[in-house]
């Protein structure tokens, strides 16, 4: 079939370590748009990105919302991922198991979960701000040029 148009790119890391940096995410946005697919990337701060440990994902999280704030109009991250519970960790299936503790990956704990989203959040405000702001003075710049050159 010809795909989903509105697909996109899971960054996970792997055997070489992360790839969530701002050359990963440009590189992996370029191949996509030279294949003709849709340039968008989610970043998944868990899993080889952090080492699979829970307390790195905030710090991940934290780097990608930099990206965020920081980068031009081409920036393609449209998500993350976070691994989320209650309580922070992992456990075994036992007779003995901890309520709100994971049994699945290792996840960060509710407390650490709301800041990461809110950094996260106030990120993509300051992205806008920017592009807004910008935006709005190079239309300004385009239409004082235009009444130049009549």
């Amino acid at each position: 079939t010809s795909g989903n148009k509105l697909t996109h790119l899971i960054l996970r890391g792997g055997d070489s370590g992360p790839n969530y940096s701002q050359d990963m995410v440009i590189g992996a946005s370029t191949w996509l748009k030279d294949q003709n697919l849709h340039a968008k990337i989610m970043i998944d701060c868990s899993h080889a990105n952090s080492g699979k440990d829970e307390k790195k994902q905030a710090v991940v999280a934290g780097k990608v919302a930099k990206q965020i704030a920081d980068a031009d109009e081409g920036l393609n991250i449209g998500g993350v991922m976070l691994e989320s519970f209650l309580s922070a960790g992992r456990q075994e299936i036992s007779k003995r198991m901890t309520y709100g503790v994971s049994v699945t990956d290792a996840c960060m704990d509710w407390d650490t979960t709301e800041v990461v989203l809110r950094k996260l959040g106030e990120a993509v405000r300051q992205r806008r701000r920017k592009f807004t702001i910008e935006g709005q003075k190079a239309e300004m710049e385009r239409i004082k040029q235009e009444q130049q050159d009549l």
